[in-house]
Protein backbone atom coordinates (compact mmCIF):
# COMPACT_ATOMS: atom_id res chain seq x y z
CA UNK A 1 0.00 0.00 0.00
CA UNK A 2 1.31 3.38 -0.98
CA UNK A 3 1.60 7.04 0.99
CA UNK A 4 -1.66 8.11 -1.16
CA UNK A 5 -3.67 5.06 -0.17
CA UNK A 6 -2.51 4.68 3.36
CA UNK A 7 -3.54 8.39 4.19
CA UNK A 8 -6.95 7.85 2.44
CA UNK A 9 -7.58 5.02 4.15
CA UNK A 10 -6.80 6.53 7.53
CA UNK A 11 -9.10 9.04 6.22
CA UNK A 12 -11.96 7.40 5.52
CA UNK A 13 -11.43 4.88 9.24
CA UNK A 14 -11.54 8.25 10.84
CA UNK A 15 -15.00 8.71 9.23
CA UNK A 16 -16.22 5.62 10.14
CA UNK A 17 -15.25 6.03 14.08
CA UNK A 18 -17.67 9.00 13.82
CA UNK A 19 -20.44 6.29 13.77
CA UNK A 20 -19.67 4.65 17.07
CA UNK A 21 -17.40 7.13 19.41
CA UNK A 22 -18.97 6.79 22.65
CA UNK A 23 -18.89 10.36 24.55
CA UNK A 24 -19.31 13.40 22.99
CA UNK A 25 -15.68 14.66 23.67
CA UNK A 26 -13.97 11.58 21.33
CA UNK A 27 -16.72 11.93 18.97
CA UNK A 28 -15.21 15.86 18.40
CA UNK A 29 -11.64 15.16 18.96
CA UNK A 30 -11.91 12.57 15.93
CA UNK A 31 -14.34 14.87 13.92
CA UNK A 32 -11.51 17.68 14.08
CA UNK A 33 -8.29 15.42 13.83
CA UNK A 34 -10.28 13.44 10.26
CA UNK A 35 -11.23 17.22 9.10
CA UNK A 36 -8.03 18.71 9.75
CA UNK A 37 -6.29 15.39 7.79
CA UNK A 38 -8.69 15.91 4.62
CA UNK A 39 -7.44 19.60 4.12
CA UNK A 40 -3.90 18.61 4.79
CA UNK A 41 -4.60 16.19 1.66
CA UNK A 42 -6.17 19.14 -0.51
CA UNK A 43 -3.52 21.07 0.32
CA UNK A 44 -0.75 18.93 -0.60
CA UNK A 45 -2.54 18.03 -3.69
CA UNK A 46 -3.90 14.54 -3.45
CA UNK A 47 -7.73 15.26 -3.01
CA UNK A 48 -9.45 18.42 -4.72
CA UNK A 49 -11.31 20.28 -2.43
CA UNK A 50 -14.54 19.27 -4.19
CA UNK A 51 -13.59 16.00 -4.00
CA UNK A 52 -13.23 16.44 -0.01
CA UNK A 53 -15.99 18.31 -0.12
CA UNK A 54 -18.40 14.83 -0.84
CA UNK A 55 -16.08 12.14 0.55
CA UNK A 56 -16.93 14.43 4.38
CA UNK A 57 -20.97 14.53 2.90
CA UNK A 58 -21.06 11.04 2.06
CA UNK A 59 -19.22 9.55 5.01
CA UNK A 60 -21.52 11.62 7.50
CA UNK A 61 -24.38 10.46 5.05
CA UNK A 62 -23.25 6.83 5.92
CA UNK A 63 -22.34 6.87 9.78
CA UNK A 64 -25.85 8.37 10.40
CA UNK A 65 -27.57 6.04 8.17
CA UNK A 66 -25.07 2.84 10.13
CA UNK A 67 -25.71 4.72 13.31
CA UNK A 68 -29.89 5.04 13.17
CA UNK A 69 -29.61 1.30 11.76
CA UNK A 70 -26.89 -0.04 15.14
CA UNK A 71 -29.47 2.07 17.23
CA UNK A 72 -32.67 -0.58 16.31
CA UNK A 73 -31.15 -3.51 15.86
CA UNK A 74 -31.65 -5.81 19.38
CA UNK A 75 -28.82 -6.13 22.18
CA UNK A 76 -27.10 -2.31 21.23
CA UNK A 77 -28.12 -1.51 24.77
CA UNK A 78 -25.99 -3.85 26.17
CA UNK A 79 -22.89 -2.51 27.88
CA UNK A 80 -19.28 -3.14 26.53
CA UNK A 81 -17.32 -5.07 28.14
CA UNK A 82 -13.84 -4.09 29.16
CA UNK A 83 -11.21 -4.00 26.10
CA UNK A 84 -14.17 -4.29 24.18
CA UNK A 85 -15.06 -2.37 20.49
CA UNK A 86 -17.81 -2.25 18.61
CA UNK A 87 -17.76 -1.83 14.80
CA UNK A 88 -20.97 -1.10 13.21
CA UNK A 89 -19.84 -0.35 9.94
CA UNK A 90 -16.30 -1.31 7.75
CA UNK A 91 -16.39 -0.07 3.80
CA UNK A 92 -16.19 -2.83 1.76
CA UNK A 93 -12.30 -1.58 0.30
CA UNK A 94 -11.17 -1.04 3.46
CA UNK A 95 -11.72 -4.45 4.31
CA UNK A 96 -9.98 -5.62 0.60
CA UNK A 97 -6.88 -3.51 1.88
CA UNK A 98 -6.93 -4.82 5.23
CA UNK A 99 -7.43 -8.50 3.59
CA UNK A 100 -4.47 -8.05 1.62
CA UNK A 101 -2.28 -6.30 3.95
CA UNK A 102 -2.73 -9.98 6.53
CA UNK A 103 -2.27 -11.80 3.33
CA UNK A 104 0.87 -10.57 2.55
CA UNK A 105 2.68 -10.49 6.09
CA UNK A 106 1.57 -13.83 6.81
CA UNK A 107 2.55 -15.39 3.77
CA UNK A 108 6.37 -15.39 3.52
CA UNK A 109 6.12 -16.81 7.25
CA UNK A 110 3.47 -18.87 6.58
CA UNK A 111 5.21 -20.53 3.43
CA UNK A 112 8.68 -20.65 5.54
CA UNK A 113 6.60 -23.13 8.00
CA UNK A 114 5.36 -25.31 4.96
CA UNK A 115 8.76 -25.84 3.06
CA UNK A 116 10.10 -26.71 6.43
CA UNK A 117 7.67 -28.85 7.69
CA UNK A 118 7.57 -30.16 3.84
CA UNK A 119 11.61 -31.30 3.96
CA UNK A 120 11.77 -32.75 6.95
CA UNK A 121 8.92 -34.97 6.60
CA UNK A 122 9.52 -35.40 2.49
CA UNK A 123 6.48 -34.67 1.56
CA UNK A 124 5.66 -36.34 -1.81
CA UNK A 125 9.26 -37.63 -2.50
CA UNK A 126 7.49 -41.50 -1.90
CA UNK A 127 4.94 -40.88 -4.15
CA UNK A 128 7.23 -39.25 -7.10
CA UNK A 129 10.05 -41.44 -6.64
CA UNK A 130 10.33 -45.21 -6.03
CA UNK A 131 11.13 -46.33 -2.58
CA UNK A 132 14.37 -48.27 -3.50
CA UNK A 133 16.03 -44.57 -4.98
CA UNK A 134 16.60 -43.70 -1.50
CA UNK A 135 18.81 -46.46 -0.48
CA UNK A 136 21.67 -45.45 -2.96
CA UNK A 137 24.00 -42.87 -2.79
CA UNK A 138 26.56 -41.81 -5.21
CA UNK A 139 29.91 -40.34 -4.54
CA UNK A 140 32.98 -39.57 -6.45
CA UNK A 141 36.02 -37.45 -6.92
CA UNK A 142 38.06 -35.87 -10.01
CA UNK A 143 41.87 -35.03 -9.66
CA UNK A 144 44.21 -33.35 -11.67
CA UNK A 145 47.89 -32.63 -10.76
CA UNK A 146 51.40 -32.48 -12.13
CA UNK A 147 54.55 -35.37 -11.22
CA UNK A 148 57.73 -34.36 -11.10
CA UNK A 149 60.49 -36.34 -10.75
CA UNK A 150 64.27 -34.53 -10.53
CA UNK A 151 67.28 -36.99 -10.33
CA UNK A 152 70.52 -36.30 -9.27
CA UNK A 153 73.79 -35.84 -11.33
CA UNK A 154 75.28 -37.99 -9.10
CA UNK A 155 73.27 -40.90 -10.21
CA UNK A 156 74.96 -41.39 -13.66
CA UNK A 157 77.32 -44.32 -13.06
CA UNK A 158 74.11 -45.67 -10.61
CA UNK A 159 72.21 -48.73 -11.92
CA UNK A 160 68.90 -50.42 -10.22
CA UNK A 161 66.96 -53.44 -11.51
CA UNK A 162 63.27 -52.96 -12.67
CA UNK A 163 62.57 -56.37 -11.62
CA UNK A 164 58.60 -55.67 -12.05
CA UNK A 165 59.57 -55.08 -16.06
CA UNK A 166 62.03 -57.73 -16.23
CA UNK A 167 59.31 -60.35 -14.46
CA UNK A 168 56.60 -58.49 -16.66
CA UNK A 169 59.02 -59.34 -20.17
CA UNK A 170 60.38 -62.56 -18.86
CA UNK A 171 63.88 -62.01 -18.69
CA UNK A 172 66.66 -58.76 -18.83
CA UNK A 173 67.38 -59.63 -22.57
CA UNK A 174 63.45 -59.16 -23.93
CA UNK A 175 62.74 -56.45 -21.06
CA UNK A 176 65.68 -54.09 -23.13
CA UNK A 177 65.91 -50.67 -21.84
CA UNK A 178 63.21 -51.18 -19.43
CA UNK A 179 65.18 -53.39 -17.54
CA UNK A 180 66.86 -50.63 -15.40
CA UNK A 181 64.77 -48.14 -13.09
CA UNK A 182 65.42 -44.49 -14.49
CA UNK A 183 67.62 -42.66 -11.93
CA UNK A 184 68.94 -39.99 -14.62
CA UNK A 185 66.62 -38.20 -16.71
CA UNK A 186 64.20 -35.87 -15.17
CA UNK A 187 60.52 -36.82 -15.51
CA UNK A 188 57.49 -34.71 -15.78
CA UNK A 189 54.45 -35.94 -15.89
CA UNK A 190 50.59 -34.39 -15.84
CA UNK A 191 48.30 -37.27 -14.08
CA UNK A 192 44.88 -37.45 -13.82
CA UNK A 193 42.71 -39.42 -11.64
CA UNK A 194 38.96 -40.14 -11.56
CA UNK A 195 36.44 -41.96 -9.12
CA UNK A 196 33.10 -42.86 -9.10
CA UNK A 197 30.87 -44.91 -6.33
CA UNK A 198 28.03 -46.21 -5.46
CA UNK A 199 26.88 -47.41 -1.80
CA UNK A 200 23.51 -48.76 -1.40
CA UNK A 201 21.82 -49.74 1.44
CA UNK A 202 20.47 -53.44 0.86
CA UNK A 203 18.64 -53.75 4.48
CA UNK A 204 19.04 -52.31 7.80
CA UNK A 205 22.61 -52.93 8.96
CA UNK A 206 23.51 -54.57 5.18
CA UNK A 207 25.03 -52.77 2.61
CA UNK A 208 26.97 -52.93 -0.95
CA UNK A 209 29.59 -50.72 -2.65
CA UNK A 210 30.97 -50.74 -5.72
CA UNK A 211 33.96 -47.98 -7.08
CA UNK A 212 35.46 -47.38 -10.41
CA UNK A 213 38.01 -45.81 -10.87
CA UNK A 214 40.83 -44.83 -13.88
CA UNK A 215 44.23 -46.82 -13.05
CA UNK A 216 47.58 -48.33 -13.44
CA UNK A 217 46.71 -51.65 -14.06
CA UNK A 218 50.02 -53.18 -12.83
CA UNK A 219 49.87 -51.33 -9.96
CA UNK A 220 47.46 -51.91 -7.09
CA UNK A 221 48.20 -48.43 -5.24
CA UNK A 222 47.91 -46.14 -7.36
CA UNK A 223 45.34 -44.92 -9.04
CA UNK A 224 46.40 -42.17 -11.24
CA UNK A 225 46.41 -42.08 -15.02
CA UNK A 226 49.43 -40.55 -17.02
CA UNK A 227 48.34 -38.38 -19.80
CA UNK A 228 50.25 -38.33 -22.60
CA UNK A 229 48.95 -42.21 -24.64
CA UNK A 230 48.53 -40.42 -27.77
CA UNK A 231 44.96 -40.44 -27.43
CA UNK A 232 44.62 -43.66 -26.20
CA UNK A 233 41.33 -43.92 -23.88
CA UNK A 234 41.93 -44.60 -20.05
CA UNK A 235 41.45 -47.52 -18.16
CA UNK A 236 38.55 -47.27 -15.67
CA UNK A 237 38.47 -50.54 -13.86
CA UNK A 238 37.08 -51.70 -10.44
CA UNK A 239 38.86 -50.60 -7.58
CA UNK A 240 35.99 -51.74 -4.91
CA UNK A 241 33.16 -54.15 -4.61
CA UNK A 242 32.28 -55.58 -1.32
CA UNK A 243 29.81 -56.37 1.54
CA UNK A 244 30.14 -54.76 4.52
CA UNK A 245 27.62 -55.74 7.91
CA UNK A 246 27.39 -52.90 10.61
CA UNK A 247 25.98 -54.43 14.14
CA UNK A 248 25.16 -51.44 16.74
CA UNK A 249 23.64 -51.23 19.73
CA UNK A 250 21.06 -49.57 21.38
CA UNK A 251 22.94 -46.49 22.07
CA UNK A 252 23.91 -46.59 18.36
CA UNK A 253 27.47 -47.51 19.36
CA UNK A 254 29.20 -49.67 16.23
CA UNK A 255 30.23 -52.79 17.93
CA UNK A 256 30.99 -55.47 14.78
CA UNK A 257 31.90 -54.47 10.97
CA UNK A 258 32.46 -57.57 8.81
CA UNK A 259 33.08 -57.43 5.45
CA UNK A 260 34.02 -59.26 1.98
CA UNK A 261 34.73 -58.50 -1.20
CA UNK A 262 37.89 -55.92 -2.89
CA UNK A 263 38.00 -53.58 0.57
CA UNK A 264 38.88 -50.43 1.65
CA UNK A 265 42.16 -50.52 3.99
CA UNK A 266 40.67 -52.15 7.02
CA UNK A 267 44.09 -51.17 9.05
CA UNK A 268 44.94 -47.46 11.24
CA UNK A 269 47.60 -46.44 9.86
CA UNK A 270 47.79 -43.07 11.62
CA UNK A 271 45.41 -41.43 9.65
CA UNK A 272 42.36 -42.16 7.26
CA UNK A 273 41.77 -42.42 3.62
CA UNK A 274 41.18 -38.56 3.18
CA UNK A 275 42.79 -37.41 6.42
CA UNK A 276 46.44 -38.88 5.12
CA UNK A 277 48.62 -41.27 7.35
CA UNK A 278 51.42 -43.09 6.82
CA UNK A 279 52.51 -45.05 4.11
CA UNK A 280 55.30 -47.19 6.58
CA UNK A 281 53.37 -49.88 5.89
CA UNK A 282 50.30 -49.49 3.88
CA UNK A 283 48.98 -46.47 0.80
CA UNK A 284 45.88 -45.08 1.83
CA UNK A 285 44.15 -45.77 -1.40
CA UNK A 286 44.91 -49.14 -1.34
CA UNK A 287 42.21 -51.74 -2.05
CA UNK A 288 42.53 -55.21 0.12
CA UNK A 289 40.94 -58.34 -1.29
CA UNK A 290 39.09 -61.01 1.17
CA UNK A 291 37.93 -61.05 4.40
CA UNK A 292 38.10 -58.40 7.37
CA UNK A 293 36.14 -58.04 10.60
CA UNK A 294 36.39 -55.68 13.00
CA UNK A 295 34.79 -56.07 16.99
CA UNK A 296 34.91 -52.63 19.36
CA UNK A 297 34.24 -52.51 22.91
CA UNK A 298 32.81 -49.53 24.81
CA UNK A 299 35.76 -48.22 27.53
CA UNK A 300 33.32 -46.61 29.73
CA UNK A 301 29.82 -46.20 31.25
CA UNK A 302 29.72 -43.07 32.74
CA UNK A 303 26.76 -41.55 30.86
CA UNK A 304 23.59 -43.25 31.82
CA UNK A 305 21.17 -40.49 30.76
CA UNK A 306 23.55 -39.70 27.56
CA UNK A 307 25.37 -43.22 26.56
CA UNK A 308 26.04 -41.57 23.33
CA UNK A 309 28.97 -39.68 25.03
CA UNK A 310 30.86 -42.82 26.03
CA UNK A 311 31.20 -44.32 21.93
CA UNK A 312 34.24 -41.73 21.72
CA UNK A 313 36.05 -44.47 23.80
CA UNK A 314 36.60 -47.49 22.80
CA UNK A 315 38.69 -50.66 21.92
CA UNK A 316 38.68 -52.72 18.66
CA UNK A 317 40.25 -55.67 17.45
CA UNK A 318 40.79 -56.36 13.53
CA UNK A 319 41.51 -59.56 11.55
CA UNK A 320 41.65 -59.82 8.08
CA UNK A 321 42.34 -62.81 5.69
CA UNK A 322 43.57 -61.98 2.24
CA UNK A 323 44.72 -64.19 -1.01
CA UNK A 324 47.30 -62.59 -2.83
CA UNK A 325 47.52 -64.93 -6.11
CA UNK A 326 46.03 -68.09 -6.70
CA UNK A 327 46.65 -71.03 -9.06
CA UNK A 328 44.49 -74.16 -10.40
CA UNK A 329 48.54 -75.90 -10.41
CA UNK A 330 49.62 -75.85 -7.35
CA UNK A 331 48.45 -75.70 -3.36
CA UNK A 332 50.20 -72.95 -2.45
CA UNK A 333 48.28 -70.07 -2.83
CA UNK A 334 50.27 -66.51 -1.32
CA UNK A 335 48.36 -65.11 1.32
CA UNK A 336 48.50 -62.02 4.00
CA UNK A 337 46.84 -62.58 7.47
CA UNK A 338 46.42 -59.55 9.23
CA UNK A 339 45.32 -58.64 13.09
CA UNK A 340 45.68 -54.86 15.05
CA UNK A 341 44.73 -53.93 18.03
CA UNK A 342 43.82 -50.53 19.33
CA UNK A 343 42.28 -47.82 21.06
CA UNK A 344 40.32 -44.75 20.08
CA UNK A 345 39.36 -42.06 22.82
CA UNK A 346 37.92 -38.82 22.10
CA UNK A 347 37.67 -35.55 24.59
CA UNK A 348 35.10 -33.46 25.12
CA UNK A 349 37.50 -30.41 23.01
CA UNK A 350 37.37 -32.94 20.30
CA UNK A 351 40.55 -34.31 20.05
CA UNK A 352 40.54 -37.51 19.18
CA UNK A 353 44.09 -40.05 20.43
CA UNK A 354 44.16 -43.34 18.63
CA UNK A 355 46.88 -46.08 19.27
CA UNK A 356 47.24 -49.20 17.53
CA UNK A 357 49.56 -52.38 17.57
CA UNK A 358 49.23 -54.61 14.39
CA UNK A 359 50.99 -58.38 12.99
CA UNK A 360 50.94 -59.07 9.54
CA UNK A 361 52.31 -62.26 8.27
CA UNK A 362 52.83 -63.61 4.70
CA UNK A 363 52.67 -67.04 3.16
CA UNK A 364 54.37 -68.45 0.61
CA UNK A 365 55.50 -65.22 -1.02
CA UNK A 366 59.37 -65.86 -1.37
CA UNK A 367 60.91 -67.56 -4.41
CA UNK A 368 61.77 -70.93 -4.94
CA UNK A 369 64.46 -71.04 -7.62
CA UNK A 370 64.55 -73.60 -10.04
CA UNK A 371 66.22 -76.82 -9.01
CA UNK A 372 66.60 -78.13 -12.94
CA UNK A 373 70.19 -79.29 -14.02
CA UNK A 374 69.60 -76.27 -16.53
CA UNK A 375 67.65 -73.45 -14.79
CA UNK A 376 66.47 -71.85 -17.43
CA UNK A 377 62.66 -70.55 -17.51
CA UNK A 378 61.02 -72.70 -19.70
CA UNK A 379 61.85 -76.07 -17.64
CA UNK A 380 60.41 -73.99 -14.91
CA UNK A 381 57.57 -75.91 -12.87
CA UNK A 382 54.57 -74.46 -11.53
CA UNK A 383 55.63 -74.15 -8.48
CA UNK A 384 58.46 -71.99 -9.65
CA UNK A 385 56.61 -70.08 -11.92
CA UNK A 386 53.85 -69.11 -8.52
CA UNK A 387 56.63 -67.57 -6.81
CA UNK A 388 57.24 -64.91 -9.17
CA UNK A 389 55.26 -61.94 -7.83
CA UNK A 390 52.93 -60.21 -9.81
CA UNK A 391 54.14 -56.93 -8.59
CA UNK A 392 56.93 -55.78 -6.89
CA UNK A 393 58.30 -52.46 -5.52
CA UNK A 394 61.99 -50.90 -5.04
CA UNK A 395 63.99 -51.83 -1.88
CA UNK A 396 63.35 -55.25 -1.57
CA UNK A 397 66.11 -58.12 -1.84
CA UNK A 398 65.51 -60.02 -4.56
CA UNK A 399 66.58 -63.94 -5.64
CA UNK A 400 67.27 -65.46 -8.94
CA UNK A 401 64.27 -68.29 -9.71
CA UNK A 402 65.57 -68.91 -13.24
CA UNK A 403 67.68 -67.54 -16.47
CA UNK A 404 66.82 -66.72 -19.68
CA UNK A 405 68.74 -68.68 -21.54
CA UNK A 406 71.50 -71.94 -20.52
CA UNK A 407 73.07 -71.06 -17.69
CA UNK A 408 76.20 -73.50 -19.45
CA UNK A 409 76.11 -70.58 -22.01
CA UNK A 410 79.09 -67.93 -21.68
CA UNK A 411 77.16 -64.80 -19.93
CA UNK A 412 73.44 -66.08 -19.08
CA UNK A 413 71.13 -63.85 -17.66
CA UNK A 414 68.58 -63.50 -15.23
CA UNK A 415 65.36 -64.40 -16.43
CA UNK A 416 62.72 -64.43 -13.58
CA UNK A 417 63.27 -62.82 -9.86
CA UNK A 418 61.20 -63.33 -6.76
CA UNK A 419 61.55 -62.24 -3.09
CA UNK A 420 64.56 -63.27 -1.13
CA UNK A 421 62.79 -63.48 2.06
CA UNK A 422 59.12 -64.10 4.09
CA UNK A 423 58.21 -61.15 5.92
CA UNK A 424 56.19 -61.02 9.09
CA UNK A 425 55.72 -57.45 10.01
CA UNK A 426 55.17 -55.77 13.48
CA UNK A 427 53.66 -51.95 13.25
CA UNK A 428 53.07 -49.67 16.03
CA UNK A 429 51.36 -46.66 15.20
CA UNK A 430 49.85 -43.73 17.62
CA UNK A 431 48.44 -40.45 16.73
CA UNK A 432 46.68 -37.16 18.44
CA UNK A 433 44.47 -35.39 16.45
CA UNK A 434 43.82 -31.56 17.88
CA UNK A 435 40.40 -30.54 16.29
CA UNK A 436 41.50 -26.84 15.91
CA UNK A 437 45.13 -27.23 15.24
CA UNK A 438 46.66 -30.61 13.49
CA UNK A 439 47.72 -33.99 13.92
CA UNK A 440 50.50 -35.33 15.45
CA UNK A 441 51.42 -38.79 14.66
CA UNK A 442 54.13 -41.57 15.29
CA UNK A 443 54.51 -44.63 12.92
CA UNK A 444 56.81 -47.11 13.59
CA UNK A 445 57.54 -50.80 11.65
CA UNK A 446 59.63 -53.81 12.19
CA UNK A 447 60.23 -56.43 9.57
CA UNK A 448 60.77 -60.11 11.08
CA UNK A 449 62.56 -61.36 7.59
CA UNK A 450 63.83 -65.00 7.31
CA UNK A 451 66.84 -64.80 5.00
CA UNK A 452 67.41 -66.57 1.83
CA UNK A 453 69.50 -68.86 0.90
CA UNK A 454 70.28 -70.48 -2.44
Amino acid sequence: MDKKQQLLALALCGLVGMAYAGEKEELLKLRNTTTNLIKELVKQGILTQQAAEEMIKRAEADAEAQAQQQAAAPGNDEPLEPGEVRVPYVPEFVKDEIREQVRKELKADVVKDVVQEAKSKKWGVPDALPEWISRFKLSGDLRLRSQNEFMDSDNNDTFYADYQSINAAGGITAARNNAFINTRQDRHRLRERLRLAIDAKITEGLNAGVRLATSNIPDPVSTNQTLGNTGSHYAFNVDRAFLRYDAVDAQGFKWLTLSGGRVANPWYVGGGEFTGGSELVWDTDLSFEGLVGTIRHRLTSTHPTHPEEDNRHSAFFTLGAFPLQESQLTSNDKWLFGSQLGVDWGFDNHDVFRMALAYFDYENVEAVPSRSSNPICSNNIPLNDLSVPQFVQFGNTMALICNENNSSVSGALGGLYGLASDFNIINFAIAYDLAKICALSFNYCWRLCEKYRL
